[in-house]
């Protein structure tokens, strides 16, 4: 007699699962609502006076909720470069678990591809956010908050867990989202939503 294997997965299947692992693929559609100032993480607040939501989005690969993106401004808005001089925040709220190294590889191919610094700067901030970015669980947030003259802190669930100096790796990490060439440009828009001054 006989058993028959269980079949192996298909190809599809493992690309299907190893995008899910990179949070890569297409946003859905996403619209900006009011977040009231109190749940705005401290340290959000304290680098923006007057922090509010410009937008938010939400990335889906497939069908699968990767995770929620929110952007913060101040009064004065977002301008028009993202190292200059007006404070913003980006955070992600993963709704799956992924590997700290995933993140990092992941943020490495986005920055390539938008033509963002140079290659040795990129393998320079690919070693800093190994040693930064953490594993993610579902429900975790990671926060990177750009303080103009000063750089890029990453805090992971309102708490810092460090920071990459520069104006240059704010335009590169930040542009991944805000760039016009952001492989999620429906992300983009509705990060920009209200990212203008009020």
């Amino acid at each position: 007699m006989t058993h028959a294997r269980p079949a192996a997965p298909t190809t599809p299947l493992l690309a299907l699962l190893l995008l899910i692992l990179l949070g890569v693929g297409q946003p859905v559609a996403a619209t900006a609502s009011v977040v009231r100032p109190a749940d705005i993480d401290t340290e959000v607040r304290a680098a923006i006076a007057g922090a509010r939501l410009s937008g938010q989005g939400s990335l889906k690969v497939f069908g699968f909720h990767i995770y929620d993106a929110r952007l913060y401004v101040g009064p004065d808005g977002l301008g028009s470069d993202l190292g200059g001089d007006r404070p913003y925040a980006l955070d992600l709220r993963y709704a799956r678990a992924i590997k700290g190294r995933a993140i990092v590889k992941r943020t490495r191919q986005e920055m390539e591809r938008i033509g963002a610094g140079t290659a040795e700067q990129r393998r320079r901030w690919e070693q800093q956010l190994l040693g930064l970015f953490p594993d993610v669980a579902r429900g975790d947030h990671l926060t990177g908050v750009y303080r103009p003259g000063r750089g890029t802190v990453f805090l992971r669930n309102g708490r810092p867990i460090g920071e990459v100096a520069g104006a240059e790796f704010a335009r590169a990490f930040f542009g991944i989202w805000l760039h016009p060439d952001s492989a999620a440009p429906d992300m983009r828009a509705a990060l920009l939503g209200a990212a203008r001054a009020s």
